[in-house]
């Protein structure tokens, strides 16, 4: 074989070699999560608070700080829908880690940020507003300059769906490079919806803002990262006047309210004042035998999350539950059973959707329910506090649920 020949062949036997081993060109580097996980202990969830802590004005930095550490113990704060620790209080709780790869087939990391984030939600009662602060903690970066340019966004997204609703700023997020985050770790917005803003008698209004996050990059040819309902806060705004209180209000409607009657008595040491009420919701919860009308398979709702009651605003039918649960009374104690030293109290509440009237087909079907004579002082105290105390301070309006707690 001539030197010119053999030159030949290993040319050609080198270009096949090089076709055999070619790689394709690689994906454009990406930003992904490569943890989620949160770093801190949490702790089981718990019976929700029966007395919330109703905001009125801006929560303070004391107020904040300490719903921040109770936040971060909760393993409900991790959840899509967080933790509603009340109807005025909500929070999130988190953990991201986030890598620009160079491609997803052969990884190599460019850059990071790793961060542990905390989002704080007030609602107020006397206005339609809603506080979100966003708290960032063990927060690092590594890489070059993609950590100057690259920006970090956190904020919540479904304000600009409706002119029900404004934001402040607009949009609710803030924006800053990896680097720019480490001068100030915290951001703070408003949601708000007019008086006047919604439908019907109360003038509702219904949210859900969605929490997301992103890492956005400002280099060619590498992709951003989004995180897009990472969290949904639920939030209803009303003008409902009388019947909740204050004239106007927000809560989180994620939170079904407890309504626990001895609670009440005892935080006013008065508990010796409504005690034939509260034996009358312990039996009916708990020992439906000593309940009339009596008959096989009456399963009494109110004492689960499961089975809820609902508030009934209409005065109308609030009579008509009142007449229906009376006609128990004479039934079985007699229509002498002293009217005027006694009352004939009800348990589903006349004042709830399951009294006697309304869940039984206007009374002709059978009523999973109590009704007996008792005290009617006592029975007036209890349903006093029913208004007051509860239905006032939780913002429960016509059709909301609430669970009724009581342990004898």
């Amino acid at each position: 074989m001539s030197r010119t020949t053999l030159v030949a062949v290993l040319a050609t036997t080198a270009l096949l070699a090089s076709t055999a081993t070619a790689v394709a060109e690689p994906e454009n580097p990406a930003w992904v999560a490569t943890s989620t996980s949160t770093p801190y202990q949490v702790t089981p969830p718990t019976a929700p608070e029966v007395f919330p802590q109703a905001r009125t004005a801006a929560a303070d930095d004391v107020t904040a700080s300490d719903f921040k550490t109770e936040c971060q113990g909760r393993s409900e704060a991790r959840t899509m829908f967080g933790w509603a620790k009340s109807r005025f209080e909500q929070c999130f709780a988190g953990h991201r880690k986030v890598e620009l790869k160079v491609s997803p087939g052969a990884p190599t990391t460019i850059a990071s940020v790793e961060f542990d984030y905390t989002v704080l939600a007030f609602a107020y009662d006397g206005d339609r507003r809603v506080d979100y602060t966003v708290l960032l903690d063990n927060y690092r970066t590594l890489g070059g300059q993609e950590r100057n340019i690259a920006e970090l966004v956190i904020g919540f997204g479904g304000c600009g769906a409706s002119t029900d609703l404004n934001c402040s700023p607009a949009p609710l997020q803030k924006r800053a490079t990896l680097e720019g985050w480490k001068l100030d770790q915290t951001f703070t917005g408003t949601l708000t919806s007019p008086a006047e803003a919604g439908s019907g008698p109360y003038k509702l209004v219904h949210a859900t803002m969605a929490l997301n996050l992103a890492v956005e990059s400002n280099l060619p040819d590498v992709d951003s990262w989004y995180d897009e309902g990472a969290g949904f806060s639920r939030v209803r705004f009303d003008s409902a006047g009388a019947t909740a209180g204050k004239f106007r209000g927000t809560v989180f409607t994620d939170h079904v309210p407890t309504y626990d009657l001895m609670a009440i008595a005892q935080a006013k040491n008065r508990v010796g004042e409504i005690a034939e009420s509260a034996r009358h919701i312990d039996d009916a919860l708990h020992h439906s035998e000593r309940t009339f009308p009596s008959f096989l398979g009456k399963n009494i709702p109110g004492g689960s999350f499961d089975r809820p009651l609902h508030r009934l605003a209409d005065e109308s039918l609030i009579d008509s539950n009142r007449t229906y649960a009376g006609r128990v009374c004479k039934d079985v104690w007699g229509v002498d059973y002293e009217p005027a030293k006694y009352n004939c109290d009800e348990y589903p509440f006349a004042s709830t959707r399951e009294g006697a009237y309304t869940s039984t087909n206007n009374g002709t079907q059978a009523w999973h329910g109590s009704s007996r004579p008792i005290e009617g002082d006592d029975n007036k105290l209890s349903g006093t506090w029913m208004n007051s105390d509860f239905y006032k301070v939780h913002r429960v309006l016509d059709g909301d649920p609430f669970v009724v707690k009581m342990n004898l």
